[in-house]
């Protein structure tokens, strides 16, 4: 997978989506990530295919949405982290629907901890997400 040609662009994310602002945030690194995450969760498709491939405008418009979401997500992680950061030992933090708490027993590892459960969800119709054999004829 290149950075030649990005799955979506800014103006999708901002225009589209109306994602979360990623502001001080370089959008390109940003959008690379969410792409590997996004190629991790298909079991590397977009490796060897691009959204052209894929049937359905629908399901073209589900892994725009997905990627958009891995972006929100790192954005928001990323505020998570400046946040702690500025005030040292921050033990819970929430902004609209989403809130993150600290806990000192368990943490997720950090493979898992920058899953969004979102993007994931949002490929669940599109076959992307299925682990059989030759599902890429």
């Amino acid at each position: 997978m290149t950075m030649a040609e990005p799955l979506i662009e800014r103006k999708y994310y901002d225009n589209v989506f109306h994602g979360l602002d990623p502001g001080k945030m370089d959008w390109d690194r940003l959008e690379y990530r969410a792409e590997l995450k996004l190629n991790e969760y298909t079991q590397h498709y977009f490796s060897q295919h691009t959204l052209a491939d894929l049937r359905y405008e629908s399901d073209r418009e589900a892994v725009k949405q997905a990627l958009c979401l891995q972006i929100e997500y790192f954005i928001t992680l990323g505020d998570i982290n400046e946040l702690g950061r500025q005030a040292g030992a921050i033990k819970t933090a929430s902004a609209g629907k989403f809130s993150y708490s600290k806990d000192s027993g368990s943490r997720p590892s950090r493979a898992t901890a920058t899953n969004s459960l979102e993007a994931i969800n949002a490929l669940r119709d599109t076959g992307l997400l299925f682990r059989g054999v030759g599902q890429f004829g």
